[in-house]
């Protein structure tokens, strides 16, 4: 009986798909040693492992970069993973690797450290120490990354910069390009890192050379920032175009000499800065050019439009030791809303003009505990002893704010302080009830006839 043809055409057809497939599985494979060979010959790399014509891995050194290229298997594929660098690379310690699609995927793969360099900071992420990323990720290590890292997606870590394609690289030309590549980033990594030695060394040459604007700016900020002696700072900032920014314009005429910084300072200390930036730049003027000269700018940032700003200019009036302003001072501090009216009775306290005394006498019946406490306080710095029967009732009451009570008490002891010996009409401090008033009679013991006290502990 004759067996069915349709069976054995069948095994005839998956015998002959086997030899087919082992045929060309040899043929790959015989490309695959062949290009490596190739490769092998062309960068001095010598067989590791299971041997060079086996097709695991071969390693050497190329340009001084340990370079190992491998055949590893994944998800049951074939990869070609090419490793170069290593402990020489080591430091500074930096990771690079692909920008990750998306922001959820951005949020997963940590800090991101931006160059300026809009184009690059979208190809590749950047981890380490900031100062020193800026140093050293001039255009030629940027330009060597965008190949390594963008292109062939690898990753540089722990010093080894590391290639993986998803399949057994058979093409001499790919291969030896991969390799040039990877070793030319490494290579560019590795002369950034004799910059890490000398980081604003680093930063200057980016400021000076880097064809990216916002590269430049990026790190001049850090340069000025981090290295503010830095012996070449000067010619830097003025060599360097106004910037656009008021905040970095303000650093850039911080390290500027006094015939760029003046005329612009002035100009700017007239301005609507944002940021507190006026107040900065009025300290800055008189840090430099002195009070003196710069009174009449102080005394107009008195009206400016942001509290924040009139604090700055009541504080460098109070620093200064200005007292002809008092008055004005004093009137403008009850016009203030809470904020404003805090910083200007510091201020006043810290002048020790008894003509501010009667306004902030008036600010101790404001609602405000803020505004209490402070008035409290500079009352303590320079209040007369008439400025006591007020500040009273402030010291006691069982519903009454403790820091209040503190602060009104502190300043009835420091006007007793100021006033010395106890005399009639004089306070002095006597061990009763917390917060009441006592007047001495003849007899006592220490004191004159007359004399107030106020006692110091609760019972």
């Amino acid at each position: 009986m004759s067996q069915p043809v349709a069976p054995i055409a069948f095994m005839l057809i998956t015998v002959v798909a086997a030899v087919i497939g082992m045929i060309h599985t040899a043929k790959q494979r015989n490309r695959r040693v062949e290009a490596w060979n190739n490769v092998a010959t062309r960068f001095t790399l010598a067989p590791v492992e299971g041997g060079l014509f086996s097709g695991e891995a071969m390693a050497g050194n190329v340009g001084g970069v340990p370079v190992r290229v491998s055949l590893v298997t994944s998800n049951k594929t074939r990869h070609t993973r090419i490793e170069v660098g290593g402990a020489p690379f080591l430091s500074p310690p930096v990771r690079i690797k692909p920008e990750a699609d998306g922001a959820i995927g951005r949020f997963f793969q940590g800090h991101d450290e931006p160059t300026g360099d809009a184009v690059f900071d979208r190809t590749a992420l950047i981890q380490g120490e900031p100062m020193l990323l800026h140093a050293i990720f001039d255009a030629e290590v940027r330009r060597s990354l965008m190949v390594a890292v963008g292109l062939h997606q690898g990753v540089f870590d722990e010093g080894v910069l590391t290639i993986e394609k998803n399949h057994a690289i058979d093409d001499a030309d790919e291969l030896a390009t991969l390799i040039r590549e990877a070793v030319a980033a490494v290579l560019a990594l590795g002369a950034a890192r004799q910059r890490s030695r000398d980081p604003a060394a680093g930063l200057a040459h980016n400021v000076k050379h880097d064809p990216e604007a916002a590269v430049r700016t990026a790190c001049f900020r850090t340069l000025a920032q981090e290295f503010p002696n830095y012996a070449g700072l000067r010619d830097i900032a003025e060599a360097l175009p106004e910037f656009r920014t008021a905040d970095l314009e303000v650093l850039r005429l911080r390290h500027c000499g006094d015939a760029v910084a003046l005329p612009a300072l002035t100009e700017m200390a007239r301005e609507n800065l944002p940021l507190q930036l006026r107040g900065e730049v009025l300290r800055l003027l008189v840090q430099r050019f002195g009070y003196a000269t710069q009174r009449e700018l102080v005394l107009e940032a008195l009206a400016a439009p942001s509290v924040v700003d009139r604090l700055a200019a009541v504080a460098i009036i109070a620093e200064a030791g200005d007292t002809e302003p008092v008055p004005r001072l004093s009137m403008q501090m009850l016009r203030e809303e809470a904020e404003g009216t805090v910083g200007f009775a510091a201020a006043l306290g810290q002048l020790g003009d008894a003509r501010a005394e009667a306004d902030l006498v008036r600010l101790l019946e404001r609602p405000d505990t803020a505004v209490q406490c402070a008035a409290a306080a500079a009352l303590g710095l320079m209040g007369t002893v008439s400025a006591v029967e007020p500040l009273l009732p402030l010291t006691e009451g069982l519903l009454r704010d403790g820091a209040l009570k503190e602060a009104a008490r502190d300043a009835v002891r420091r006007i007793q302080a100021r006033l010395g010996a106890v005399e009639a009409g004089r306070l002095s401090l006597a061990e009763d009830v917390a917060g009441r008033l006592s007047v001495a009679e003849a007899g006592d013991a220490g004191a004159t006839a007359g004399a107030v006290s106020l006692a110091t502990t609760e019972k």
